[in-house]
């Protein structure tokens, strides 16, 4: 009997180390290509992975030089109370802001919980960041495990010039020359 004690204690010391549990943030989609003014949407998914977390809060980083946040919604089918909800006062300008949902009995399984649209304003490649909020918040609380947060990319490309614009000058050109060259 003395012989099986020290190998059930250090699977239960595993087990209790190992504790599964954890909450995954992620953008989707993890990344996009658009034209500078066009709209970026950006979901925030919630992965409760087992956890039954009251909720919390979390920021998110971006070029606020290269972006302007548009607009926050909660989705519709959010498991919370809309009362505690975190999100910033439009026009945000830093570069860092929290956002939050939750309520007191836990969210469960997995949705989207938030779609933010910004406008983008200048070409170059992005990343938008999900972490750790501002202070005086609390990340997501009554978490046993961990709190993974994902993060997405966004290129932005210059408006083109059509290439027919190009090609119609040209058109355009050789026609009045033509035209110059012979009065009839």
């Amino acid at each position: 009997m003395l012989k099986l004690v020290k190998p059930v204690a250090a699977a239960g010391l595993m087990a209790w180390t190992l504790d599964g549990g954890a909450v995954i943030l992620s953008l989707t989609p993890d990344s996009q290509t658009v034209q500078v003014n066009d709209a970026v949407t950006l979901n925030v998914i919630y992965d409760t992975q087992g956890e039954n977390p009251g909720g919390g809060v979390f920021a998110l980083t971006f070029e606020n030089s290269a972006f302007r946040l548009e607009k926050v919604e909660f989705d519709d089918n959010l498991p919370d109370d809309p009362g505690f909800r975190v999100s910033p006062s439009l026009p945000v300008t830093d570069k860092t802001f929290n956002l939050g949902f939750g309520n007191a009995n836990g969210i469960q399984g997995s949705g989207k919980a938030i779609s933010l649209v910004f406008q983008a304003l200048t070409p170059g490649s992005f990343e938008f960041l999900l972490g750790n909020p501002l202070p005086p918040h609390d990340p997501f609380n009554k978490v046993t495990g961990t709190v993974t947060y994902n993060s997405a990319t966004v290129e932005v490309q210059a408006v083109p010039i059509p290439a027919g614009i190009g090609l119609f000058a040209s058109g355009l050109a050789i026609l009045g020359f033509k035209s110059r060259r012979n009065p009839d």
